[in-house]
């Protein structure tokens, strides 16, 4: 991965894995492997926004709230995959 993908969204390069012989239709049907792929992307902008000292927004109550470098925790598992 190079700096160039990861500006553009491309962690694996915008590739399936090799082994991968499934159509784009099927890749795309497997929920369970793209949340656990967002999620992990999320922790990793969480723990690099936390190393570089910069905040993050979430949205909360119905308005924008900042979250301080030193609060973000962005190992806690999350338990809300908006599932109802």
């Amino acid at each position: 991965m190079n700096g160039e993908d990861v500006r553009q969204g491309n962690v694996d390069g915008g590739k399936a894995a090799p082994d991968d012989y499934r159509t784009p239709a099927e890749r795309v049907s497997d929920l369970p492997r793209i949340l656990d792929a967002m999620e992990e992307g999320v922790r990793q902008a969480l723990r690099r926004h936390k190393a570089l000292g910069n905040p993050i927004a979430i949205w909360k109550d119905g308005a924008v709230v900042w979250i301080p470098p030193e609060e973000i925790l962005p190992d806690e598992p999350s338990t809300d995959r908006g599932e109802t």
